[in-house]
């Protein structure tokens, strides 16, 4: 009787760690899709972002360095990074110049919040700009200091790129966990209802 019960736990357990499994690994494919985005420019450079929606949108600079370490190493951002560069943004349609906001300062990705050296890499939103309608904008960088000339630079219309995927698979993650513990409970119900196993 209680080899029931263990039967129905480890078939429980193997499904939670097989769903977890597929949720952590199509999370690693879009940070992998985004780490490697083909419309990520190093400076100098130019690209073309194709249908963006209406709203503010943020140009980001994210060192190679950036994803490579660990807390409390992730905390990194570096405006020494963008030393001499200059942003501008057009509407490709027309060649129309969009007024560019700093927000160095007020959108730092800061994970922690500690003061951080000068020194070490990082990844944060320099820029931010406002589109009236969908369309499609040219990004163009020149200049910019040299050490960091493999920088990527990419917009985005998150303040925090990828945070969205991070917390809905958190979510997803905690969901199975009450889902499985609601179908353990469940279960136990059946089998005790069946007369397999007697508490």
């Amino acid at each position: 009787m209680a080899d029931a019960q263990k039967i129905a736990d480890t078939i429980l357990v193997a499904v939670g760690i097989l769903l977890s499994a597929m949720i952590i690994w199509r999370t690693w494919k879009k940070y992998m899709a985004f780490h490697n985005a083909p419309n990520m420019i190093t400076m100098p450079g130019t690209a073309v972002f194709r249908d963006l929606k209406r709203g503010r949108h943020y140009i980001f600079v994210m060192h190679p360095e950036a994803f490579k370490r660990v807390p409390p190493g992730f905390k990194f951002c570096n405006l020494s990074i963008i030393d001499g560069a200059d942003f501008r943004v057009r509407e490709a349609s027309d060649g129309s110049e969009i007024e560019l906001e700093d927000c160095t300062g007020r959108y730092l990705v800061r994970f922690g919040g500690r003061r951080i050296r000068k020194t070490v890499p990082g990844v944060y939103s320099v820029r931010s700009f406002l589109m009236d309608r969908e369309g499609d904008v040219e990004l163009e960088v020149t200049g910019g200091n040299p050490e960091y000339m493999d920088a990527k630079v990419f917009i985005s219309k998150s303040k925090l790129p990828l945070a969205d995927t991070f917390k809905r698979s958190i979510g997803l993650i905690f969901l199975l966990i009450l889902l499985l513990g609601a179908a353990q409970i469940v279960i136990m119900y059946l089998l005790e209802q069946a007369g397999i196993i007697v508490r």
